[in-house]
């Protein structure tokens, strides 16, 4: 497991920069983890985030000894339609159209989710922009009780009906000091909205598979 986290966030970064600078690579876009700035020691200290600044850091050297600009967004939890992860939404929304019990294990867990609509207009502003190695994250100001998602789906499964008063939310506590989200509120995609779209979704595409 840890060869293979390595190779997707270590090696094969380097391979392709490597390439690249023989085609006049101007800029790179990075995405890291925002494990580096959270409150557990565990999350922070995990090889996977490890792995991620090990690459930011080879970016950094690598954009002064070969002149080209980088811009890092620091991302939380993705996510959306077409996500077969094992991730815990993919795994709450199949709970829920399976009329299983919730996959959450520790019922007080919050997360920070950001719709990948929103990621991919934040980078096409990356794309698009002149901005010169800079560093800024992409978080919503409020996480999610994991638990609260799957009993907010799980009501809306079984009424029909939208009850947003189930959602809990709480302010993040990142460690400080963290890169700063630089494009204020972000969140153009109504979370509970994306939310039943996934249960939509899965359960459409399940009956046609």
């Amino acid at each position: 497991l840890k060869s293979a986290i390595y190779d997707a966030n270590v090696s094969f970064g380097k391979k392709l920069v490597t390439e690249l600078k023989n085609y006049s690579l101007t800029k790179v876009i990075y995405t890291n983890t925002m494990y580096k700035f959270y409150q557990n020691s565990l999350d922070r200290d995990s090889y996977y985030s490890r792995t991620k600044q090990e690459f930011s850091e080879f970016l950094n050297e690598q954009s002064e000894l070969n002149k080209f600009t980088y811009e890092e967004i620091y991302l939380d939890n993705t996510f959306g339609s077409n996500d077969i992860r094992k991730k815990i939404i993919p795994l709450i929304v199949e709970s829920v159209n399976n009329k299983k019990e919730s996959p959450v294990q520790n019922p007080n867990n919050f997360i920070n989710l950001v719709h990948i609509e929103d990621v991919l207009r934040r980078i096409n502003l990356a794309i698009n922009g002149n901005v010169l190695n800079k560093t800024s994250s992409f978080v919503n100001e409020r996480s999610i009780q994991l638990q609260s998602i799957y009993k907010f789906l799980n009501n809306y499964k079984n009424t029909n009906n939208i009850d947003i008063s189930i959602l809990k939310y709480q302010y993040n506590s990142y460690i400080m000091p963290y890169p700063k989200n630089e494009y204020g509120d972000h969140n153009v995609m109504n979370l509970p909205e994306e939310l039943i779209k996934l249960v939509i979704w899965k359960s459409q595409n399940t009956l046609h598979n």
